[in-house]
């Protein structure tokens, strides 16, 4: 089967536009030419094998430590890994990783909400502190000053809290920083005053926690020069150590090579002094003959 268009027929082994010949490339195709199982590319039936060797070899994954077949992990690390970064928190402004982007915004303790008894903005981290200190003074103020407190039921405060998730054990997590802040409490920003200045630490904490991600930063890079330079010393010992043992190994060459030299020139001289005779060749005088170590002469036929 093929599919025809108006510049030829497309192969569906190989499913490449075949403009003339078809049934012979057919024949050819089939017989030679078959399509990787994984990547969808044609090859010679006699080179699958190293294509799928050295193009499809797993690797793992420097992130998450997935074995990825190498042909398409540049596609995972984009858009599969799950430690890969999606994006910046919007509350602290650190980088949020695919697994975990959702619970850190729902648990961000940079998260701001109003407080329940005071209707004061207080970020989440802080509310603890609030409602044990500064809660208490503004409830005792509004009272003086006459301003209407916001009353809440207990029916208003429980879906809210549990919307939220407050509580000791889902403040202890990782992205908050007190010790727990209790049910139905929100977020802690003082309100304006008359004549005095707004309180409001977001500043200060963006900037705390741009010191420390740099600080952390900081520290990785440095761990990271600290094994690049332990890895340099290696293969510079390694190299001096190589190079010793060339060093010694040319040494012991020479060292041959004379005493090859030397014995040369100490049994030339010898010759020429007259201490080691020389042989020439001649004809062989006697011969012990194969029966009962009969003796023949030299110029007898053996």
């Amino acid at each position: 089967m093929s599919t025809s268009t108006g510049e030829g027929q497309i192969c569906e082994n190989c499913r490449q536009l075949i403009k003339v010949n078809f049934s012979a490339h057919e024949l050819f195709c089939r017989r030679n030419i078959a399509l990787c199982p994984k990547c969808e590319k044609p090859f010679q039936k006699n080179e699958l094998k190293s294509h799928d060797e050295q193009i499809h070899k797993i690797l793992n994954c420097k992130k998450c430590g997935e074995g990825i077949d190498s042909y398409f992990l540049s596609r995972h690390k984009s858009d599969e890994c799950s430690q890969r970064i999606v994006g910046i928190c919007p509350y602290c402004e650190i980088e949020l990783i695919s697994s975990t982007s959702e619970s850190h915004k729902e648990e961000c303790g940079s998260r701001i909400r109003e407080c329940l008894k005071c209707g004061s903005r207080v970020r989440v981290r802080d509310m603890e502190k609030h409602v044990q200190s500064n809660c208490r003074d503004l409830i005792y103020q509004k009272k003086i000053e006459n301003i209407p407190i916001k009353e809440t039921s207990k029916s208003e405060t429980k879906p809210e809290a549990k919307k939220i998730g407050w509580g000791e054990e889902s403040f202890n997590r990782a992205f908050a920083s007190d010790s727990g802040n209790r049910l139905g409490e929100k977020i802690w920003e003082e309100p304006k005053q008359d004549g005095k200045q707004q309180h409001d630490q977001s500043d200060d904490i963006k900037a705390k926690m741009r010191a420390r991600y740099e600080q952390e930063k900081e520290q990785e890079k440095k761990r990271f020069d600290e094994l690049v330079e332990k890895q340099k010393q290696k293969l510079e010992e390694m190299e001096q150590l190589e190079k010793e043992r060339l060093e010694r190994e040319k040494s012991q060459l020479n060292e041959d090579e004379d005493y090859m030299k030397q014995s040369a020139e100490l049994r030339k001289a010898r010759i020429q002094a007259g201490t080691i005779p020389t042989r020439k060749p001649g004809p062989i005088t006697h011969v012990y003959g194969p029966i009962g170590g009969q003796v023949l002469g030299g110029n007898e036929n053996i």
